[in-house]
């Protein structure tokens, strides 16, 4: 069986390979799977995916077994509570287990992020955790837009409100939003009114244009780097 050592000093086992392809498939399942199971069968599954993608996230820094116990041990409250949060329509419930979410999305966030940095080799699975601090970063901030959202209302208006949203945007128009402003593209049709959600926006934008410009330099240097390692073993062979 073979088995690689991680920067972490943990040998990796097949168990953990695929962490952040996992984590990706998640969080793509978390962007799209929503708005199409709802205008499939009407059934809005935000918990389901949530759940799963807090899941991924735990097996994604599964090789830090300190983080790792920490989040374990906090995930399980934070399911229960979304759960229970959706039942009973507490705004206080709500508003907490968004907060609780968003801070552990987070921490994984930033773990993974580190991870990448980290890597010494340009593997599928570095380019799926890149790809996976991206995509999560647009769900943490939906997150964020919404709970701004929670607390003041109308602090992101919808110029021509949708037949599913005319008592305010929903979990996946704040998903489309952040996506649509982490990208730059702008469409116009969600527009953050207040100081705080305009913060929030203009945050995300530059730092998405931010993080793609590192991660490329990252990637290219860690490229070059093995190249110029590798050059003169090659030619002593010769």
């Amino acid at each position: 069986m073979n088995m690689d050592t991680t920067t972490s000093g943990i040998t990796e086992t097949p168990w953990f390979r695929g962490r952040f392809l996992f984590l990706t498939l998640a969080l793509l399942l978390t962007i799209l799977l929503n708005p199409v199971i709802e205008y499939l069968v009407g059934t809005d599954v935000q918990n389901v995916l949530l759940t799963l993608l807090l899941v991924a996230g735990l097996r994604a820094i599964a090789l830090h077994p300190w983080l790792f116990r920490l989040l374990t041990a906090l995930v399980l409250p934070v399911i229960a509570l979304i759960w229970i949060s959706d039942r009973y329509d507490s705004t206080l419930l709500t508003w907490l287990s968004s907060a609780v979410t968003q801070l552990l999305l987070a921490v994984v966030l930033v773990q993974v992020f580190i991870d990448v940095l980290r890597s010494r080799h340009v593997t599928v699975d570095v380019i799926f955790g890149s790809v996976a601090v991206y995509l999560l970063f647009g769900v943490v901030m939906a997150i964020a837009y919404q709970f701004g959202n929670s607390i003041s209302p109308g602090s992101i208006i919808e110029s021509v409100p949708a037949e599913s949203t005319m008592g305010g945007p929903q979990f996946k128009e704040f998903v489309y939003f952040s996506f649509v402003t982490l990208t730059s593209v702008g469409f116009g049709d969600l527009t953050p009114i207040s100081q705080f959600a305009r913060s929030l926006a203009m945050f995300e934008g530059v730092v998405g244009q931010l993080y793609l410009t590192i991660l490329v330099a990252r990637l290219v240097g860690i490229h070059l780097s093995l190249i110029h390692i590798s050059e003169p073993t090659r030619l002593r062979r010769k």
